[in-house]
C-alpha cells in the first residue's frame, strides 16, 4: 500500500511540475500523449436528448460545461451516432473527412444517400440557381424560395408583372378526384402570399382563381378545388379580413360594402346521394367547442340574419334554420337553439302576426320554463309609457278549462251546450258555480252527457259556470306515455343529481347550476379576445420593387398552345382576356 501511495504522489507531482501526462510512453509530447498497438481511446458514450441541451453532460466543477467538451453519441432521440463537441451553444459533430467522390458531377451521381447527400449550402448564405447569368430561383437561408425575384421574405415567393392572375394552378386529368390545391402550413411564416395592389382593379380581379370544372367533356367528375390542412395549435385554418385588421374598424379602415367571405351553391333541388348535401357550407367540429362562432361588435347588427323565400307548392315547409341534437338521456341534453341575452333568449313572429293559425313559437312537444309563463303587451291604458304582463295559472294535472254565464229561466234549470270535442278531448271533468244576485246555492242536476250538462238554481237568476277537466285527447296520452305527466315528482337523472335548474335561487353558484356549461361560458367571458385582430401580412417596400422590377412573361402566352380540353380553357381564358380589357 506504501508502495502505491508513493507512486501516485510522484504521479502527481511529475503532472504538476511538466504539465504533460503519458500513457504507455515515458516521454509526452504533449499535455496527453497515449501511446499503443493494440487498444484504443474510449471516449464518454452518452444519450444527447437534442443538439441546444448540455444534459446529460455535466461540469464537475459546477457551471456549464467547457466549450470543446467531446462525447460520443449512441445514435438515440432521432440524433446521428457519432462524436460531438460542445460549441457554446449546441453540440457539433465531428465530420468525416471529405474523399475525392464526394462531389455531384454535371454527369449525374450514383450510390448517393438522401439523408447525407444534397446540394446546398452548409453556412447561412443564399443559394442562387442563374440561367444566362441571370438570377431566376433563389433559395435564402431561411429556407424560403423565390421565383422571379431576389428577396424572398415568404416560403414560395413568386413575382409577376405582367397582366393576369399571379398564380394558376390547373388540375388537368379529368378523372382525379383529389383537391385543387393543399397548402400545408406547419412554421410560424406564411405558407403562400399572393398580393394584388391596383387601386384601380374591378370587383372581377382575384388574388387566386381555381378553376376546377369536373364536368369538362361530359364529366361528371371533379374532386375539392381548394383544401386547405392545419396541423399546428396556433392560428387558423383560413383567415379572411375585408379591410385591414392592424388598425381600427371604421372609415379610415375601410368603406367597402361588400361581404368578407361570399359563398354561392348553384345546383338545385335536394342531393339524391346518400351522405351528400346541396348546402353553401358544411362544418364539422370534434371539439366541444361551437361548430360556427359569430360575433358582432357593432353598436346595433345582428349575430346571424338568416332569409329563405324559395317558391314551394302549397303545404311544402320551409325552414329558415333548422337545428338538431341528439343525445343519449342517461348522459346529457339535447339542445337545438340555445337562446341566451339580456332580454329577450328568444323571439319568435310570424309575417301575417294576424293569422290565428299562426304561431311566434311553437313547441312540436312539451313546452316548459324554470320561471313563470306570461304575456306581455303594450298597456292598454299607456301603450307608449307602460307595459302590461299577465300570468299563466299552473296545476299539477293537465287541464282544460271552459267557463260562460248563463240565466235560469221559470223553472231554475238551464242546460249547458259545450263544443262538441269536448268527449274526445276531455276526462274526469269537474264543475264550479256561483250564482249572481242570490243567495240560493245552484247545482249539478245532470253531468255531461253528449257534451252538455244541466244547472238547476233559483228560478231567473244569473249564474257563472266553469269547467275544468283533465287534458285527454291522442296527442295528450302519447307524450303522457313517455313522459308520466300524473308523476310530479321525480328523481333527477344521475347526471343532473347534485346541481341546481335555478342555482342562484338557492344561493348556489352559477357553476353549479344542471345547464352550465364550462367550453360555452369560457367563449362568452372571451368574446373579445376570440374575434382577435390580426396584423395584416404586408410586403416590404423592398420586395414590391422586386415584383415590379422583374420581366414575366404576359399572361396571353400561357394559353398559346393548342388544348383539347377546350371548354375548361375557355372558361380561365375568359377571365384573363376580361382582366386585360379592363386594364
Amino acid at each position: 500500500m506504501i508502495k502505491y501511495f508513493s507512486l501516485l504522489i510522484v504521479f502527481f507531482l511529475f503532472v504538476n511540475t511538466n504539465a504533460q501526462v503519458g500513457i504507455g510512453t515515458v516521454s509526452p509530447e504533449a499535455v496527453l500523449d497515449i501511446t499503443s498497438e493494440d487498444s484504443g481511446l474510449l471516449i464518454p458514450r452518452v444519450s444527447l436528448t437534442n443538439l441546444a441541451t448540455e444534459s446529460p453532460v455535466l461540469n464537475p466543477q459546477t457551471g456549464n460545461i467547457p466549450i470543446s467538451t467531446l462525447v460520443f453519441h449512441d445514435g438515440t432521440n432521432s440524433i446521428a451516432t457519432g462524436f460531438y463537441y460542445w460549441g457554446g451553444t449546441q453540440w457539433v459533430r465531428l465530420s468525416t473527412s471529405i474523399s475525392s467522390g464526394d462531389k455531384w458531377d454535371l454527369l449525374g451521381n450514383v450510390g448517393t444517400v438522401a439523408s447525407t447527400n444534397f446540394i446546398g449550402t452548409t453556412d447561412a448564405v443564399d443559394l442562387v440557381l442563374r440561367t444566362d447569368n441571370t438570377e431566376r430561383v433563389r433559395v435564402d437561408a431561411a429556407g424560403n424560395v423565390g421565383v422571379g425575384g431576389s428577396n424572398a421574405f415568404t416560403k414560395l415567393f413568386v413575382a409577376q408583372t405582367g397582366t393576369g392572375n399571379g398564380q394558376l394552378i390547373e388540375v388537368a386529368n379529368t378523372s382525379n378526384n383529389a383537391a385543387g390545391q393543399i397548402i400545408f402550413h406547419d412554421g410560424d411564416g406564411f405558407g403562400q402570399y399572393i398580393g394584388m395592389s391596383n387601386p384601380t382593379a374591378s370587383s372581377f380581379s382575384a388574388g387566386l382563381v381555381i378553376n376546377y370544372n369536373g364536368t369538362v367533356n361530359a364529366g361528371g367528375g371533379g374532386g375539392n378545388a381548394l383544401d386547405v390542412q392545419h396541423y399546428g395549435n396556433n392560428g387558423y385554418a383560413a383567415e379572411i379580413f375585408q379591410g385591414n385588421p392592424s388598425i381600427l374598424p371604421g372609415p379610415a379602415n375601410t368603406t367597402s360594402e361588400f361581404a368578407g367571405l361570399s359563398i354561392g351553391q348553384y345546383a338545385t333541388g335536394n342531393s339524391p346521394t346518400a351522405g351528400l348535401v346541396k348546402a353553401a357550407i358544411v362544418g364539422t367540429n370534434y371539439s366541444n367547442d361551437p361548430v360556427a362562432l359569430f360575433q358582432n361588435l357593432s353598436t346595433d347588427g345582428p349575430g346571424v340574419e338568416v332569409y329563405t323565400s324559395p317558391s314551394i307548392a302549397a303545404g311544402a315547409l320551409t325552414t329558415a334554420i333548422y337545428a338538431r341534437a341528439d343525445n343519449v338521456p342517461t348522459n346529457g341534453f339535447g339542445v337545438a337553439i340555445w337562446g341566451d341575452a339580456g332580454n329577450y333568449g328568444v323571439i319568435g313572429g310570424t309575417s301575417t302576426n294576424g293569422a290565428s293559425s299562426n304561431f311566434g313559437l311553437l313547441s312540436l312537444t312539451n313546452s316548459g320554463a324554470f320561471g313563470v309563463k306570461s304575456f306581455i303587451i303594450d298597456h292598454p291604458t299607456d301603450p307608449v309609457n307602460k307595459t302590461l304582463r299577465h300570468y299563466s295559472i299552473e296545476s299539477n294535472e293537465v287541464l282544460n278549462i271552459y267557463r260562460g254565464t248563463v240565466k235560469t229561466g221559470v223553472s231554475g234549470i238551464v242546460k249547458i251546450s259545450l263544443p262538441d270535442y269536448f268527449a274526445a278531448a276531455n276526462a274526469e271533468p269537474s264543475y264550479q258555480l256561483t250564482p249572481i244576485g242570490s243567495g240560493v246555492t245552484p247545482y249539478i242536476s245532470k253531468e255531461i252527457n253528449n257534451n252538455e250538462f244541466e244547472i238547476t238554481g233559483a228560478p231567473n237568476t244569473k249564474i257563472s259556470w266553469a269547467v275544468f277537466a283533465k287534458r285527454d285527447d291522442p296527442t295528450l296520452r302519447y307524450f303522457d306515455s313517455l313522459d308520466n305527466f300524473s308523476e310530479n315528482e321525480k328523481l333527477k337523472p344521475s347526471s343532473q343529481r347534485g346541481k341546481y335548474f335555478t342555482p342562484q335561487a338557492y344561493g348556489k353558484s352559477k357553476e353549479e347550476g344542471v345547464f352550465y356549461n364550462a367550453g360555452r361560458e369560457k367563449n362568452y367571458e372571451e368574446r373579445f379576445s376570440i374575434a382577435k385582430s390580426q396584423k395584416a401580412a404586408t410586403l416590404p417596400q423592398s420586395s414590391v420593387n422586386a415584383v415590379e422590377n422583374a420581366p414575366q412573361p404576359s399572361a396571353s402566352k400561357i394559353f398559346s398552345a393548342p388544348r383539347t380540353d377546350s371548354k375548361k380553357g375557355d372558361s380561365i381564358k375568359s377571365i384573363l382576356d376580361a382582366e386585360e380589357h379592363e386594364n
